[in-house]
């Protein structure tokens, strides 16, 4: 269905390797634009959301650029592409990178939550539906605070450094209730076809198995039946002549 590689496109897209990172985004953006993709005929919000999957591919690589300039900076600072990187990255094209991925990230995840809700709402499973409306909530919350903060100005006067502990431990909270939602999805949605698929091939491999052993045991009668005529006309043959040789003989 779908519910599979997105959960194996999102633990990419956040929870990377270290030092795979940029590799890890984009792979998982790849994957999650897959999977929103066979899930666009679902619900509208999953098809909104494939579509912003596309660009958001090209959000992602921007990122995923933006990391790596990260680790070329601290690590290999005399490299031509780190001098590149250090003048395309510069400090207000920074702030840009990190708003406008922000900015992005929420609108998608805010639609791949509606889309999850729907189905949810469609397929009646309310948990389904209680934790991507929890989750829609504080994914405006905690996004909000994200953006605030990577402006890099006091927001919140002298306070603002004593904030960013609390909404990265608040971000770490929401991308792990995230995951459980794209879980449960494909725990209860997505498994269970799975499983019914898996019987209704079995139980169509084991129908042909049975007609094949059925058309296989009539063959083998057929054939014992005309072996059987064979050596009947064999035997009259036989018969025939010896009884030709005995009036002969007589």
């Amino acid at each position: 269905m779908g519910f599979g590689l997105l959960f194996v496109g999102y633990v990419l897209l956040f929870f990377p390797v270290m030092y795979l990172d940029a590799a890890c985004i984009l792979v998982g953006s790849v994957l999650m634009c897959c999977a929103l993709f066979k899930l666009r005929g679902y619900e509208k919000p999953f098809r909104i959301c494939a579509y912003l999957a596309v660009p958001g591919i090209a959000v992602s690589a921007i990122k995923a650029a933006h990391r790596l300039w990260g680790y070329l900076s601290s690590y290999f600072p005399q490299w031509s592409i780190t001098k590149f990187l250090d003048r395309l990255f510069a400090p207000a094209v920074s702030v840009a990178v990190e708003v406008g991925f922000a900015v992005f990230m929420l609108i998608f995840i805010c639609f791949m939550l509606w889309g999850m809700f729907a189905i949810g709402k469609e397929v009646g499973l309310m948990n389904i539906q209680v934790k991507s409306l929890r989750n829609l909530v504080i994914t405006g919350v905690y996004y909000l605070l994200a953006i605030l903060m990577a402006t890099g100005r006091n927001v919140f006067g002298t306070y603002t450094d004593a904030f960013r502990t609390p909404v990265f431990l608040l971000g770490i909270v929401w991308m792990l209730l995230i995951a459980i939602n794209i879980y449960t999805c494909y725990r209860w949605i997505t498994l269970p076809e799975l499983q019914q698929a898996e019987e209704e091939t079995r139980t169509i491999v084991g129908k042909v198995w049975e007609r094949a052993a059925k058309k296989a045991a009539i063959r083998s009668e057929e054939d014992e039946q005309k072996n059987a005529e064979k050596r009947q006309k064999k035997m009259k043959k036989h018969n025939a002549r010896l009884q030709k040789k005995q009036k002969k003989d007589t």
